[in-house]
């Protein structure tokens, strides 16, 4: 699969949006789309880069490198489109996490204009972070009105950074995520599903693998 504009006659009518690495972001009917979610650093481009066989800019401070909404085609499977929305980050030092929020609903909004609907959403944090800030807190608050508990069965938390984390520290954060009804509990209750990221292909296609069948689309509150 490579990056390219898809000019078969079912493709969806979309707002000609360039598609990083080349091409246009024009998908098909069956094609699969998957927003990344995340704060600032939290490895949503290294992730792309696994996914599109391509160098993203990788950011290691507090300033986001995704100032808008970047759409990818992901090159790990030969027999389905798959595209990945790369979003800007929360606790960006530049702008606020509403602003950060109205970019993301604002693209959502145009994109549904066209008939073009997430499948799912990965959400990715850090498993290093010591704790559950509040700003954190209140990012997972604003993430979790954002989806509605309805498309929350379509969201996929997964925690990042365990290659730089003692196992059994990173065993006990990932389980105060998952019984914290102000963290993650709410969500998994609501069908969310929490997985690992290690930071690698094989990772990769196995989260990716998750909306492979794509499914019904997300209705999100916008």
């Amino acid at each position: 699969m490579t990056m390219h504009e898809l000019s078969a006659p079912a493709a969806h009518k979309t707002a000609r949006q360039e598609l990083g690495g080349g091409g246009m972001f024009c998908p098909r009917p069956n094609d699969v789309i998957i927003a990344l979610m995340g704060v600032t650093s939290v490895g949503k481009s290294t992730f792309i880069s696994h996914c599109t066989n391509k160098t993203i800019a990788i950011n290691s401070g507090l300033q986001s490198c995704t100032k808008v909404v970047s759409v990818y085609q992901c090159e790990l499977s030969g027999l389905q489109n798959i595209y990945l929305v790369d979003t800007p980050g929360f606790d960006d030092t530049n702008r606020t996490d509403i602003e950060v929020l109205t970019e993301i609903a604002d693209w959502l909004t145009e994109t549904y204009k066209h008939n073009v609907k997430l499948n799912g959403i990965i959400y990715l944090h850090r498993i290093t972070d010591l704790r559950m800030t509040g700003s954190a807190r209140e990012n997972v608050l604003r993430f979790q009105r954002l989806c509605g508990s309805g498309a929350l069965k379509k969201v996929v938390l997964a925690t990042t950074m365990w290659e730089v984390v003692d196992p059994s520290i990173g065993e006990k954060r990932e389980d105060e995520l998952k019984t914290t009804e102000d963290f993650w509990g709410y969500m998994i209750r609501h069908k969310s599903q929490i997985h690992r990221h290690y930071n690698n292909v094989e990772s990769v296609r196995r989260l990716i693998g998750l909306f492979a069948n794509g499914g019904a689309p997300v209705t999100l509150r916008l």
